[in-house]
């Protein structure tokens, strides 16, 4: 028995899409997708891609939760924005034989100009502003751009005496987002 496992789509269809066409190359039996599948421009429709392949699904870790367990623990990457600096949709294949499971991590290519006219075509960019900006990047580059654009924003808050406040403030948002450093990430 093979299956494929796929983990993190975040409404980006061509990354789910470019996987899935792998995995079926490899003639998987069956699809398990562990969560996340929202987020990006298109969830509606990977998440009808998904079940029209019957595929399994899980909650993903948002809230992140960790349990001890007994068995295979592995992570199938994310096929949607890995954070390891490799921009492609990354998935596992599972392979059952001698009575073992096997895994086998697999990166994909897909259409990274799709993904950016699908962020400007659907608002996206234009509503989502400057974490939606990050967002983007972070699939561009494989960088957790959304995280440092974070940090910079919580450091000025933190400099505006606001270090025990639960929201950022309005006002220092757009600071960090006028002074982040971009070009850092393009």
């Amino acid at each position: 028995m093979r299956l494929a496992v796929l983990a993190d789509a975040h409404g980006n269809l061509p990354a789910p899409e470019a996987a899935l066409t792998d995995a079926q190359r490899h003639e998987v039996d069956g699809i398990i997708v562990a969560g996340d599948l929202t987020g990006g421009p298109h969830p509606g429709e990977t998440i009808r891609l998904l079940r029209a392949l019957g595929s399994w699904m899980i909650r993903g870790n948002s809230p992140w939760q960790q349990e001890q367990v007994r068995g295979l623990v592995f992570n199938p990457g994310a096929v949607c924005g890995p954070l390891n600096g490799d921009t492609r949709a990354q998935y596992a294949l599972l392979t059952w034989q001698d009575h073992h499971w096997s895994v086998e991590h697999r990166a994909i290519p897909y259409d990274l100009d799709w993904i950016r006219t699908a962020f400007r075509a659907s608002g996206l960019l234009a509503e989502g502003g400057a974490l939606a900006r990050a967002f983007l990047l972070s699939i561009e580059t494989g960088h957790n751009v959304g995280t440092y654009l974070l940090a910079h924003a919580h450091r000025l808050a933190a400099e505006a005496g606001c270090e025990s406040c639960d929201v950022v403030p309005d006002a220092i948002w757009e600071q960090a987002a006028a002074t982040f450093e971009w070009e850092a990430y393009t």
